[in-house]
């Protein structure tokens, strides 16, 4: 769902995001730790859209925080 993000062509970047989630599976926080060079909007929109994914319900710790890099582009 990130290509609601972009109009026209995706841009070429690596974004590094933080992601915390639940035993559950459901995100709780995303943070950007790095943009790539992108413009706030993009990433912004790449933040709030990734709050929305979910992820395998897991038996680590309520709350498990791990990076999550997405490659844009070739």
């Amino acid at each position: 769902n990130l290509g609601q993000c972009f109009d026209g062509s995706w841009p070429e970047a690596r974004v590094v995001f933080e992601i915390t989630a639940g035993c559950n599976g459901r995100v709780s926080a995303v943070s950007v730790l790095d943009d790539g060079g992108l413009s706030v909007t993009d990433v912004e929109c790449m933040r709030s859209t990734l709050l929305y994914v979910g992820f395998p319900a897991h038996d680590m710790p309520d709350g498990m925080t791990f990076q999550y890099p997405v490659t844009l582009g070739g």
